[in-house]
């Protein structure tokens, strides 16, 4: 099975990074072409599942043509579930407007919310929470992934810190995870790694480097994954050594 891992997507972002009113319209229009271009790269990679952890939008008020072009994009694409963890910018924004949801796109609540896929389990939770992984139930046997956003640290759970020492022995093998903008992994135990998808499109010169997604495939226990490049446009910070212009 193929998994596609993205985040922080901040469709709808007012991208003050010193543009002008057309390259602001244009890169408006590319993040959401973006997105429809990589569930065409889904589509031609036979992707079952499509993860979103967190922030697809940049703010909770969004037009209504970008919810219904997102909605759209995933309406006609019925052979991948789309599942969508909420952000704090843009918390119930695509939910708002009252139209009906695609059956294929499947909502994280706040408390854990688990899919099954036969050998891979997928759980999530838009609330993060001191203790919460106490009530994280996983089978052992299945390939588990994981999905939530905000900051992995050896600390507490809480507010937007996920605890990493709170996973050793839950039985993780992924945890797919939105808020940093840029791709890392990290180990959480023997078995399992978090990874930060970053975004897939720099919006400003604090984010920088290749953008792009993450690929998983799942194959009985065993669980591989990739990162894969995928921006429209690249930003770079060059140095350039001054000493005796003038």
């Amino acid at each position: 099975m193929k998994i596609l891992h993205t985040s922080d997507l901040h469709l709808g972002s007012a991208l003050t990074s010193r543009l002008s009113q057309d390259r602001i319209r244009e890169r408006k229009g590319e993040l959401l072409s973006g997105f429809e271009r990589m569930i065409e790269e889904a589509l031609y990679q036979r992707v079952r599942l499509f993860i979103i952890a967190g922030d697809l939008f940049d703010t909770e008020r969004i037009t209504k043509s970008a919810r219904d072009r997102v909605l759209t994009a995933i309406a006609r694409c019925p052979s991948i579930d789309f599942l969508y963890l909420s952000g704090n910018h843009e918390k119930g924004a695509l939910t708002a407007g009252g139209a009906p949801l695609p059956e294929n796109l499947k909502l994280f609540g706040e408390d854990w919310t688990y899919f099954d896929y036969g050998e891979v389990c997928v759980a999530g939770r838009s609330e993060i929470t001191e203790g919460m992984f106490r009530d994280l139930d996983l089978d052992y046997t299945k390939t588990n992934i994981v999905v939530l956003r905000g900051a992995l640290q050896d600390a507490r759970s809480g507010g937007e810190i996920i605890g990493r020492r709170e996973l050793d022995g839950k039985h993780v093998d992924y945890l797919a995870l939105g808020h940093y903008h840029s791709y890392s992994e990290h180990k959480i135990d023997e078995m399992g790694i978090a990874v930060y998808a970053g975004t897939p499109e720099g919006r400003g010169f604090d984010e920088v480097g290749e953008k792009g997604f993450v690929m998983i495939e799942a194959d009985g226990r065993h669980l591989r994954h990739a990162f894969c490049p995928f921006a429209k446009r690249k930003l770079w910070i060059i140095d350039v050594d001054l000493t005796g212009a003038e």
